[in-house]
């Protein structure tokens, strides 16, 4: 079990940090249109706009950080487990 949830975090790491690259550049990318001054899109409108990608990010990192410190503890218990295995032999 202990395993199986180091690799599932292991491979949701790796996927949100290959992931985050793209998602600051969409970001970027994003705000740059926001920032232009343009009649056709309300400030109101690009208000919300910015803060779903204030959220969106906010979120990514979040879960970025929680696999990292899953990993972290899974990697711990697998530790304690197999001193806990060979010092029962």
């Amino acid at each position: 079990m202990i395993v199986n949830l180091s690799l599932l975090s292991q491979a949701e790491l790796q996927q949100l940090q290959s992931q985050q690259a793209q998602l600051l550049q969409i970001t970027q990318s994003a705000r740059s249109l926001l920032d232009q001054p343009d009649s056709t899109v309300p400030p109101e409108e690009k208000q919300r706009l910015r803060a779903a990608l204030d959220q969106l990010q906010a979120e990514h990192q979040e879960r970025l950080q929680s696999c990292q410190v899953l990993k972290i503890n899974a990697n711990v218990y697998f530790k304690i487990l197999t001193c806990l295995i060979s010092s029962s032999l």
